[in-house]
């Protein structure tokens, strides 16, 4: 339905009830604005409980790449290390070389 096919359903909604003096026109709009208002409550209700969802999340995925991070940085040190002890033990042999030539 297009926008204005439901303006104009609106409106005759409307005109039927002032017409039969179901309600006013005023009495109508404060019952649809109190119903739109409950379901507004309901709806930001949601939104709120969808963005502590989402926070806790982020701060879940925050807290595992820390620990990647952590995981990272140990493995690099780990391989420094390998790569200084190898690189000790390569001087360490060619000296000996040396000295036996």
């Amino acid at each position: 339905m297009s926008n204005e096919t439901l303006t104009k359903i609106g409106e005759s909604i409307v005109q039927k009830f002032a017409n039969e003096e179901i309600m006013t026109k005023s009495e109508l709009s404060i019952a649809l604005d109190t119903v739109m208002e409950k379901h507004t409550r309901h709806i930001d209700a949601k939104f709120e409980l969808m963005d502590a969802k989402i926070d806790a999340l982020r701060v879940d995925v925050d807290k595992r790449f820390e620990q990647v991070d952590k995981r990272f940085t140990q493995i690099d040190l780990r391989y420094n290390w390998i790569i200084g002890l190898v690189i000790t033990a390569t001087i360490g042999i060619i000296g000996v070389l040396v000295k036996l030539h």
